[in-house]
Order: structure tokens, then C-alpha cells, then sequence
């Protein structure tokens, strides 16, 4: 921040609590159980029969870009919200914290309907002395994150109990200079948004370019002269007259591991699992696998091996079925494929792994693994639909062109959207460093 546009105070005197070394001569500093006009409350800690229609019902996940979201929440019915709200009844103005899974997030209800929380959703309700919404900004600044980071117990998953919540500490001055500063940072990060959002936009707009890119190559190949034919397959289409379709067990070597941590066997192994598969486009060394142990003939089997293609076979929802990577390993001993994965291993006469991977990142692919998953609770694709997919297939020089083609298109892109993505990262840090100092004193505005 620029020391000419953000000015300190004329006086500090020395903080009360540890989060800060001085604070504003005129400012107060307070737990925020002297803040409150009624006891931080939160949601039941059972689980309600949830209704297809009836009074909204939000959990922490109902608080997305520091809103509240109604889209896709529960319901409850009208007897459990009479029963429920005697406890806890958020109406506008109140807080609510993230107290469990996602400690931290925070929303101020900005909405005049009826509606209840759950558990890991406390209510903070502001007194005469600070406005609920400079509690709101508080809660986004650093010192009072760190303070709910340090408070939260870690097991599996963080807490923030009932009893800390009280007792963080918030710098604040008078209400009519919270006003001034309300105003000022409604004014700043909303400058700020509107930059982070148009930047997403353009995310958006590189990863569609990226995905037309990929699709055009594989299935229309380079040459926009090509002559087309009739693939004989609804969903594929046309494609150049030259290029063959078959399925995938004529052209590789598919099969689904059947190997997870919990093996028994004594034979000591690197897992390659579901989340590697997930994050990452190029199974590398940069990825740091997972020790397991597997039975030899696993190993023989889903051992990596360098062109080998990689495929999300379940999951809990559909849209993340069929997800490619490309192993780029050369040396690849002991690194196994894990369950909840497909290993292919490319015929290397008529098919390309870097080809197939493309193929299978194209959009017209990922909609088809989508729409054969089946399931519940989790969705999966069996063998039969994984071994029996169609693959268009070019002869094998062209094959390696529009594998580098696409290789060199989408690197340009990636390198376009990490740019961008890292402009973003720092917006959102220089945004919360612009509210810790507003509402600490370190800036006069």
C-alpha cells in the first residue's frame, strides 16, 4: 500500500492484547462477548428430516464470497424451524461465523425472510457499541483470522468451540468513524471485485478457447480442407475421411486398479491416487505419491509406466468421472495406480498416449464419460463402458502432430491463466491487508 495514499494516525498508545502491538489513541479494544447484545448462539446439533419444500436451512457451505447463498440449500419444515429458532434465529443484520469444517467464513445476513442454521453456523448478534457490519470486516482482517485459526482444535476437521468465540479480541473506534470506515472499504474491495471478477471472466474465456482448441484437433484433425465422413457414431460425428474408429480394448491395454493403502501385503509402493489424477494434467516428479503397500501381481499390473493414460473411473458426482492424465515419468518402479483409477496402456503401433489423453480431455469426451457414469450416492463406470469407448483415430504421424499442436496451443494458454490467476492472488491479499489495516488503526482513512 502506498505510504502517500494511506496515512497512519496522529497518536497510538499501547494494545491490550497481543494481536497488536498499538492501536489508535482514541480506539477501544474488546473481547466479543462485551460486543454482543444477546449469547453467540448456534444452529441443532442433530440432523433434521430435510423436505423438498419449506424454510430454508443453511450449514457453512451456505456461505460462498462471503455471502449467503440460497441456491440448492435444505429445508425444513415449519414445526422444526419453531422448534430450532427459540435457540438460534438469524434475522437481518446478525453475523454468522463459520465455526467447524470451514472455520472462519463469515456472512452477514442481508436477507428479510425466515430461515434457520445449522450447527457449524454460530449467530453473532452486534450491541449499540459496533455496527454488525465492522464486526463483518473485523472478521475478514488477519489479526482476527489468526486468532480463530490458533482457537480452532484440529482433528478431523477444524472447530471453533462456543466458548472461544466470546473471547476474540476486535479493535474498534467510535460508531461514527466505523461508518467512515465501513464506507471506505465497501467502496475499496468493491473496486477490487470488480477487477478479480473481470479477471475470472477472462479465466473463463481462456479455458473455453482451451477446450475448443483440444476438441476441434481431435476431432476434426488440422487440416480445415479435410475431407469428412460419417464416423457411424451419433456422438463422434463427422470426421476426416482418412481416421478409423475403434474401440479402446483393440487399441490399448485398459484396466481398473483394484490397489488402495489398505493392501495387507508387506511389498512397500508409491500410490499414484484419485486426488494425483484430479490436480494434475501430467502425472510427474513433482507429485508427491502416497506410501502404500500392494501384492505383486498388482504391481506387475498397474505399475506406470511412461505414455500410459491415466482416468477417474468414481466419484461422488458426475462431473468429476472420466478426468485424464498423462504420465510423463520415465523411470516409473513401484508407483502404482490406485484404486478409484483406470490405467490404459497404449497399442504403440496405431495409438499415441499424449493423442488419447487430449482425446479424452476434449469436451465431446468428458460429456460422454459423464452422461455413461451410473450411481447414487457415487457415480462410477464399470469396465465394460471404460474397455468399449470409441476412439477416433487418425493415422499415427498425425496423431503426434495434433498432440503437439495441442501441446503448444494450451501450454500458451495455461501460461496466460497463471498470469492472470496470480494478478487474483495478489488482489485478494492486497484486499485483506487493505481491511486488517483499516479496522487496526494502521491506516487513517
Amino acid at each position: 500500500m502506498s505510504k502517500s495514499k494511506y496515512q497512519p494516525y496522529a497518536q497510538y498508545k499501547p494494545s491490550q492484547s497481543e494481536w497488536l502491538d498499538k492501536v489508535p489513541e482514541k480506539w477501544e479494544e474488546k473481547r466479543l462477548k462485551f460486543l454482543i447484545s444477546q449469547k453467540i448462539t448456534d444452529g441443532p446439533h442433530e440432523t433434521p428430516k430435510f423436505i423438498s419444500e419449506g424454510v430454508p436451512f443453511l450449514s457453512v457451505d451456505g456461505i460462498q464470497n462471503d455471502r449467503l447463498v440460497f441456491e440448492n440449500c435444505r429445508f425444513i419444515s415449519q414445526e422444526n424451524h419453531t422448534q430450532y429458532k427459540l435457540k438460534c434465529f438469524p434475522r437481518k443484520g446478525d453475523i454468522l461465523l463459520g465455526k467447524a469444517a470451514s472455520v472462519g467464513k463469515v456472512a452477514i445476513v442481508d436477507v428479510d425472510f425466515e430461515f434457520n442454521v445449522w450447527s457449524p453456523l454460530a449467530l453473532i448478534r452486534a450491541n449499540k457499541k459496533i455496527l454488525s457490519k465492522y464486526i463483518y470486516y473485523s472478521f475478514k482482517a488477519n489479526t482476527l483470522q489468526d486468532q480463530v485459526s490458533i482457537r480452532s482444535t484440529s482433528n478431523t476437521q477444524h472447530n471453533l468451540s462456543m466458548d472461544d468465540i466470546p473471547e476474540l479480541w476486535l479493535t474498534f473506534p467510535s460508531v461514527e468513524n466505523q461508518k467512515v470506515i465501513i464506507a471506505f472499504l465497501d467502496c475499496e474491495t468493491a473496486k477490487i471485485d470488480q477487477i478479480i471478477d473481470k479477471n475470472n471472466r477472462l479465466v473463463k474465456l481462456l479455458q473455453e478457447q482451451r477446450q475448443a482448441i483440444i476438441t476441434r484437433a481431435v476431432t476434426k484433425g488440422l487440416d480445415p480442407h479435410a475431407h469428412l465422413k460419417f464416423s457411424g457414431i451419433d456422438w463422434l460425428g463427422d470426421i476426416p475421411e482418412d481416421w478409423e474408429v475403434k474401440r479402446l480394448k483393440y487399441v490399448s491395454y485398459p484396466r481398473v486398479s483394484n490397489v488402495d493403502k489398505k493392501s495387507e501385503d508387506d511389498i512397500k509402493v508409491m500410490l499414484c491416487n484419485y486426488i494425483d489424477v484430479y490436480k494434475n494434467d501430467f502425472i510427474d516428479e513433482n507429485i508427491d505419491f502416497m506410501e502404500a503397500t500392494a501384492k505383486i501381481n498388482q504391481i506387475d499390473n498397474f505399475e506406470l509406466k511412461h505414455d500410459d493414460i491415466l482416468i477417474t473411473k468414481d466419484s461422488e458426482t458426475p462431473d468429476d468421472i472420466g478426468i485424464s492424465a498423462y504420465v510423463k515419468l520415465k523411470d516409473t518402479v513401484k508407483i502404482v495406480c490406485g484404486y478409484h483409477l483406470a490405467i490404459i496402456t497404449p497399442n504403440k503401433p496405431s495409438l499415441i498416449g499424449r493423442y488419447l489423453f487430449r482425446l479424452f480431455h476434449s469436451k465431446l469426451y468428458r460429456s460422454q464419460f459423464e452422461i455413461s457414469c451410473n450411481g447414487v450416492t457415487r457415480f462410477g463406470l464399470n469396465s465394460y463402458i471404460i474397455f468399449n469407448i470409441n476412439v477416433i483415430l487418425p493415422p499415427l504421424p498425425e496423431q503426434k502432430n495434433i498432440a503437439d499442436y495441442i501441446d503448444d496451443k494450451t501450454a500458451k494458454i495455461d501460461e496466460m491463466t497463471k498470469k492472470v490467476e496470480l494478478q487474483n492472488q495478489k488482489l485478494q491479499e492486497f484486499r485483506q491487508a487493505l481491511i486488517s489495516s483499516a479496522v487496526t488503526g494502521k491506516i487513517q482513512v
